[in-house]
């Protein structure tokens, strides 16, 4: 209903100005010309509303377009930041290890981050060789830092020649 009113509000304003220019306009060999000019701007204006129906899915899909490659985008980051957050937590946790004389042959860790953007650690998984005193401080160093137990796995022994 808005629409209709600023349309009519439009071609009202422009059958003015056409009127006050065609009023105002002296009677000289250029009259003929500003009244065709004068008619195609009331015929403009009246036809507005076509021409912007007409570019309107135009607008529409170029939008959606838009939408969906800045959710792409987001989601592109998420995933660098996820990917990003489980090698530092995998990197701390081998540096934890080897501080305690452990050895950790695979760590894999998972983060979840949800809709707003809040990052959690889902899931740890550590295969190790060392001594149960240095599995337990890497259990609760990853605790402590994670508020996650990790899942353990027991290492094989390295082979001596």
């Amino acid at each position: 209903m808005e629409g209709i009113r600023a349309w009519a509000s439009s071609v009202i304003a422009a059958a003015i100005l056409a009127g006050v220019v065609e009023f105002a306009l002296p009677k000289t060999h250029l009259e003929k010309s500003v009244k065709v000019l004068l008619s195609l701007f009331m015929l403009v204006s009246f036809l507005s509303p076509a021409v912007g129906l007409l570019t309107a899915p135009q607008r529409t899909k170029s939008g959606l377009d838009e939408l969906l490659e800045e959710y792409e985008a987001q989601e592109a980051l998420e995933q660098t930041v996820r990917e990003t957050l489980e090698q530092e937590i995998v990197s701390s946790i081998k540096a934890y290890a080897a501080q305690q004389g452990a050895a950790l042959e695979k760590a894999t860790a998972t983060v979840h981050v949800d809709g707003n953007n809040n990052i959690a650690v889902e899931r740890i998984e550590i295969t190790v060789t060392g001594t149960a005193e240095s599995k337990k401080a890497i259990d609760e160093y990853c605790w402590r830092s994670f508020s996650v137990h990790p899942i353990m796995r027991e290492g094989k022994e390295p082979q001596s020649p």
